[in-house]
């Protein structure tokens, strides 16, 4: 009489353990690879949102300060505890602009008299912002200073900007510096 072996053919636990060990490793991997994908992602949105931003405000500024008779800077002062520069275009028919600087963001605010007539905010985060004046003898106008901060405020891989909006020597403007 001979004898045949009856054993069903599985795995054994040793191959099943091996198995699964190494689905959670390939798991694990991907799962990786998918969060700094998603991180990276975050910051190319948030470096091109700068950007755009950055745009915008710069071709706003320039029309602003090609239609200006005035110019108004005020300083740094500190305004609830955070460092806020002002400045003011005086245009015609008492029509104003104020622009203001404070944490990472510019606000322009069109006046018309004493009524606000449109606000825009542009958002630059990772850069300390301020205002200055350009009081050379040919082209006056204004430059927008972009610090980076520093490296333990945010992000520390920004270099400095300067955007600058000079006026050509046929418009006439006058600068005013308020200490």
């Amino acid at each position: 009489m001979t004898h045949r072996s009856t054993m069903p053919g599985g795995f054994t636990l040793l191959e099943t353990l091996v198995a699964l060990t190494a689905i959670s490793v390939v798991l694990a991997a991907s799962a990786l690879a998918l969060s700094t994908t998603y991180r990276a992602e975050l910051t190319l949105r948030e470096q091109r949102r700068t950007d755009t931003n950055l745009s915008r405000l710069e071709l706003r500024l320039r029309r602003d300060v090609h239609e200006a008779n005035d110019i108004h800077w005020e300083p740094a002062a500190e305004t609830s505890g955070k460092k806020v520069n002002r400045l003011r275009l005086e245009l015609a028919e008492a029509t104003s602009i104020l622009y203001r600087c404070n944490d990472g963001e510019v606000r322009r605010e069109l006046r018309r008299g004493e009524i606000v007539a449109h606000r825009d905010t542009f958002r630059i985060d990772g850069f300390e912002l301020s205002w200055r004046l350009l009081q050379e003898t040919e082209a006056k106008g204004v430059a927008l200073l972009l610090t980076p901060k520093t490296p333990g405020e945010g992000v520390s891989f920004l270099e400095p900007l300067r955007i600058e909006v000079r006026r050509s020597p046929q418009h006439q403007i006058r600068l005013e510096n308020r200490p």
